[in-house]
């Protein structure tokens, strides 16, 4: 359980991080190169690997929370389980 507390900090360390540097420093980009106005290929290329980290930092700790859900539910459903 230790161990998965740890992954969860840090999923969420890596998930607040990167949305406050996405929303602070860099440009209003989208992390799609379409639109009216050419944006600059670094700050597409930035903001979709940003959003990716992003992403995939998110799933992780939905599933770490969904698999702590799944276990207490299990532990609470079990027959003869202390209250």
């Amino acid at each position: 359980m230790n161990g998965m507390l740890k992954l969860l900090l840090l999923s969420l360390t890596v998930f607040v991080g990167l949305s406050a540097l996405d929303y602070f420093v860099m440009p209003p980009t989208a992390p799609v190169a379409w639109g009216n106005d050419p944006q600059p290929l670094w700050q597409v290329e930035t903001a979709f690997m940003l959003r990716a980290l992003e992403n995939i930092s998110a799933m992780i700790v939905l599933g770490i929370v969904l698999l702590a859900a799944a276990f207490y539910i299990r532990r609470r459903l079990r027959p003869g389980a202390q209250s």
